[in-house]
């Protein structure tokens, strides 16, 4: 592929290209397929179908680079398929964000750190990214994955239903990351019976409507 497009005049190609994201001591490294005259990235996939989380990811790629598009190529099937992702997006757009704590309890004082340090990195980084690396990154400022993911039993009735892994800031005190821009009632259901049988008293929740942040506290005396 990167011989057919420097062959077809498109300029320098360079393949499995490095470039890292940096916040406070977190930093994580990606590897780009195919970048063209450092304008244009291009993801290739050998999948059966392209789904939207694979835009989604390219669409991360286009927004830390700061440019406007991207492209997947899918070569798996017989006839090769391609799509465009965009964005106008520029960083300073991406920034200013709204905050809303109306419904958040600082319950200990990591409570607190975690929001402050979330706002700070929405600051810097700015907002529409992946929800998976703003993940890592919040994960990375509470101690690491070894320190924060830990394995929580889940019952009903009584009746032990397994141990399921969760994002902990807290001894009992879980946290959960999404970026859902509707159907908000729905979500915030299926985290309430969640809790409802997790070992947790209170799940922190974070919602990222685009440039807008809602943090939100559920606990089980809500319920």
């Amino acid at each position: 592929s990167a011989a057919r497009l420097a062959a077809a005049g498109l300029g320098t190609v360079r393949t499995e290209v490095p470039f890292s994201v940096t916040w406070r001591s977190f930093q994580k490294y990606y590897f780009l397929d195919l970048v063209v005259q450092d304008l244009l990235v291009y993801e290739l996939k050998t999948t059966s179908a392209i789904t939207g989380e694979h835009k989604a990811q390219l669409l991360n790629y286009v927004l830390l680079l700061g440019l406007r598009s991207g492209k997947l190529v899918n070569l798996r099937p017989a006839t090769v398929g391609s799509w465009f992702v965009s964005s106008s997006l520029t960083l300073t757009e991406r920034q200013p964000i709204t905050v809303d704590k109306s419904r958040w309890i600082e319950i200990s004082s990591a409570c607190e750190d975690f929001q402050s340090g979330f706002v700070e990195m929405l600051g810097e980084l700015g907002a529409f990214l992946d929800v998976s690396l703003y993940n890592d990154l919040i994960t990375q400022m509470l101690g690491g994955e070894m320190r924060v993911v830990q394995q929580v039993e889940v019952s009903r009735a009584g009746i032990s239903l397994g141990r399921q892994h969760c994002h902990l800031l807290a001894p009992g005190v879980g946290f959960r990351i999404t970026a859902h821009t509707d159907n908000l009632d729905q979500a915030e259901g299926q985290l309430c019976r969640w809790l409802t049988h997790a070992n947790l008293q209170a799940l922190q929740w974070v919602n990222l409507i685009r440039n807008h942040v809602e943090f939100i506290t559920l606990t089980k005396m809500d319920l």
